[in-house]
């Protein structure tokens, strides 16, 4: 399949995920979305490992970049929430997609890949998209 099909889905996966949490903060404290998160994550992770038939052994390098990965993701979930109970799913969630802004700079700084003008000028405007979105709401609850 081509990538931009997988891109898509990612799209669509991660905005389902963003609506979802936003949804389940109206009754939920984020500490139990997070708690029980963690086994369902992990049993899906199982069923998904116990069904591909390329899995490898055990490898420590992988688990080390695994566990760098989680901490991010982790720490990223709990701001998000924290987020989420000051201002609307609607403003967090694009605000909080700027993400691969981030993911560009410090693929840059220390991935050694490369930016065309063009990338450049699309991110800046996902900054100022950003922004606009910040301002023009103000603060507020969800």
């Amino acid at each position: 399949m081509p990538w931009q099909v997988w891109a898509l889905a990612t799209v669509i996966a991660w905005g389902a995920w963003g609506f979802l949490n936003g949804m389940a903060l109206r009754s939920h404290d984020w500490q139990q979305l997070i708690v029980w998160g963690i086994p369902t994550t992990s049993v899906i992770a199982l069923v998904l490992w116990f069904t591909n038939s390329e899995r490898t052994g055990f490898d420590a390098r992988a688990f080390g970049w695994a566990s760098l990965i989680q901490l991010a993701a982790i720490a990223g979930v709990v701001f998000f929430y924290q987020a989420l109970k000051s201002q609307n799913t609607a403003i967090v969630v694009p605000v909080s997609a700027t993400y691969p802004a981030v993911t560009a700079f410090l693929a840059v700084i220390f991935g050694n890949e490369h930016l065309r003008p063009v990338q450049v000028v699309g991110i800046l405007l996902v900054i100022a998209g950003t922004v606009a979105i910040s301002i023009s709401q103000g603060t507020g609850s969800a």
